[in-house]
C-alpha cells in the first residue's frame, strides 16, 4: 500500500534542518497532495484583490520525505507515475519587477483557469492542452539553512522543467542523510521559460516511486531525467549561455560514462541530434534542459525507449 503525505503539512520554506514529515524505504510508492503556488489565495475572483495580486508568495512544498539508507554521494531516483490536477488553477503576472517583460503592464493580473477534460480554459477563446508537470522538486542541499526551492541548483528545487511529468524518472544527487525530498508548485501546463513567473498553478495529487542508487556516477553533478523518448540533463546557472554549456557538458559526460561513447563522438552526436530548451528564466537564475533523443543513442537496458 502506498504511503500518503497531505498538503495540510506543506511548508512555505524547507531547509536541510526541516524535520521530515514522512519516512519511506527505497522502492516504496508515495501519494503526495500539493498546494498551489499561492497557497490557495486565489480560489474565486472575490479573492483577487490588488494587494494579493501584487505580492509574490513562496511555493508551499509537501515534505520533506526521508528515504531510509540515502546518504551523501548517492542518487535518489524519483519515478513520477501520475499527476492528477484539481478542477481549477490560476495564472498571473505582477508589476513588481518580476517576470521577463517589465515595462508593458501597469497593473497586476490574475486569471482563474478551469480544467475541462484534457484542456485548460485560459479565456473564453483560448484553451490550452492539459500537460501536468511538477514545478518544484528537490532534495535538501548541502549548504545549511538554504531553502530547497530558491534558487534552483544541483539539489533540484524550483526548476520549472516541463519534462518533470508523468512517465519521467528524475535522478537527484543526495547531499544529506535521508535525501529529504520535497515537492510542490504543480502546473496544469506551462510554456518554456515561464515568462510571466507562473504556469497554470494548481493543486494536485502526485503518485511517485522513490528508489535509491548507492554511489553517484563520477560524471554526475546536476539533476538528470529519463523520459520515454529521450534523456535530459537539467542545469540551473547564470547567465543562460553558461547553463546551456553546463547542460551540454553534463550530457557528454553521461554518454561517455554510461553509453561508452567518446567525448568527441558524443559532442558531434549532440550537435546534430540534441536539443537545448529553456525551463524557466524568472527564478533568480535560469534553468536549461538538454535532451538527447534515445533513437539516436545505442540501445540501453537501463534507459529503454518506453
Amino acid at each position: 500500500m502506498a504511503k500518503y503525505l497531505s498538503r495540510d503539512l506543506a511548508y512555505d520554506l524547507i531547509t536541510p534542518e526541516t524535520e521530515p514529515r514522512l519516512r519511506v524505504q527505497p522502492g516504496e510508492t508515495v501519494v503526495v497532495d500539493t498546494e498551489d503556488a499561492a497557497g490557495g489565495r486565489f480560489r474565486t475572483y472575490d479573492d483577487v484583490t490588488l494587494e494579493k495580486a501584487s505580492v509574490g508568495y513562496p511555493n508551499p512544498l509537501s515534505g520533506p520525505i526521508y528515504v531510509e539508507g540515502a546518504e551523501p554521494g548517492d542518487v535518489l531516483i524519483v519515478t513520477i507515475q501520475s499527476i492528477e490536477v484539481d478542477r481549477q488553477g490560476y495564472t498571473r503576472y505582477r508589476t513588481d519587477g518580476s517576470g521577463l517583460i517589465k515595462d508593458w503592464f501597469s497593473e497586476p493580473r490574475v486569471v482563474l483557469a478551469p480544467v475541462i477534460g484534457d484542456q485548460v480554459l485560459l479565456t473564453e477563446k483560448v484553451r490550452l492542452p492539459l500537460r501536468p508537470m511538477i514545478g518544484t522538486i528537490g532534495v535538501a542541499p548541502a549548504t545549511p539553512n538554504v531553502d530547497v526551492s530558491e534558487p534552483p541548483g544541483t539539489q533540484g528545487g524550483n526548476m520549472d522543467c516541463p519534462d518533470v511529468r508523468a512517465g519521467a524518472r528524475l535522478f537527484l544527487p543526495v547531499f544529506r542523510s535521508g535525501a529529504l525530498l520535497s515537492l510542490g508548485d504543480v502546473h496544469a501546463t506551462q510554456g518554456d521559460g515561464e515568462i510571466s513567473t507562473t504556469g497554470i498553478e494548481i493543486r494536485a495529487r502526485v503518485t511517485l516511486q522513490v528508489d535509491l542508487q548507492k554511489g553517484r556516477p563520477a560524471a554526475m553533478t546536476w539533476p538528470r531525467l529519463d523520459l520515454p523518448e529521450a534523456i535530459a540533463t537539467i542545469v540551473s546557472a547564470g547567465p543562460m549561455e553558461r547553463a546551456f554549456e553546463l547542460a551540454c557538458r553534463e550530457m557528454i559526460l553521461w554518454l561517455e560514462e554510461e553509453w561508452g561513447l567518446s567525448r568527441s563522438d558524443a559532442y558531434l552526436l549532440l550537435s546534430n541530434t540534441g536539443g537545448g530548451r529553456v525551463c524557466q528564466v524568472v527564478n533568480i537564475i535560469p534553468t536549461i534542459r538538454y535532451l538527447a533523443p534515445k533513437a539516436s543513442l545505442p540501445p540501453s537496458d537501463r534507459y529503454p525507449t518506453r
